[in-house]
């Protein structure tokens, strides 16, 4: 198991690590019960479990994500595709304070996560999605902007579920790709 307090350390001083300017955003806001939806490295988790939070959800493709921090006592990790919003909700609470989307970088990807989770968070929580802006990229290349890589898609799903959605606040956070932050 990781050390979830080493791997946040070890991110923070990686100015190019796409979460980078994230990081202390999440663990601040880390509360109640949590559904991270993408884990990749472990570092949004990490902030999570470091965080006030007292039960993390972390759902990914990648079984090798299983052991990042298995055995942590606020951790549950559910070996899935988000896509499989049944799976998922069968092995979840069903209210959550905070809903952190960084999965599928595809405007139906995110489209299918924000309307399968949504409906979960409780009034006063949070959904956060990265990947929802082009700006402050300095960690990818300007061909892979271009391609669309993250952001394009990402941004339309967000603010098309924004417009659908108009009862929410919301903004987006500068850094690599942006963290859009809704306010339920």
């Amino acid at each position: 198991m990781n050390d979830p307090q080493l791997v946040y350390d070890d991110y923070s001083k990686d100015i190019y690590q796409d979460m980078h300017a994230f990081m202390p955003y999440l663990k601040e806001v880390g509360r109640g019960t949590v559904l991270e939806i993408g884990v990749r490295g472990g570092v949004s988790t990490a902030a999570f479990l470091l965080s006030e939070a007292t039960e993390v959800f972390s759902v990914d493709i990648d079984v090798r994500c299983a052991d990042l921090y298995k055995g942590h006592p606020k951790w549950t990790f559910i070996y899935s595709d988000s896509q499989d919003h049944v799976s998922v909700k069968s092995a979840i609470p069903d209210k959550l304070d905070v809903l952190f989307i960084d999965g599928l970088h595809s405007y139906e990807g995110l489209k299918s996560d924000l309307t399968n989770y949504h409906g979960l968070v409780v009034p006063g929580g949070l959904i956060l999605v990265h990947d929802v802006s082009q700006h402050n990229a300095a960690c990818v290349t300007q061909e892979q902007i271009k391609s669309g890589w993250a952001g394009q898609q990402t941004s339309r799903a967000f603010n098309e579920f924004l417009g659908k959605h108009r009862e929410y606040r919301s903004q987006v956070l500068p850094g690599a790709f942006g963290l859009g932050v809704i306010y339920v």
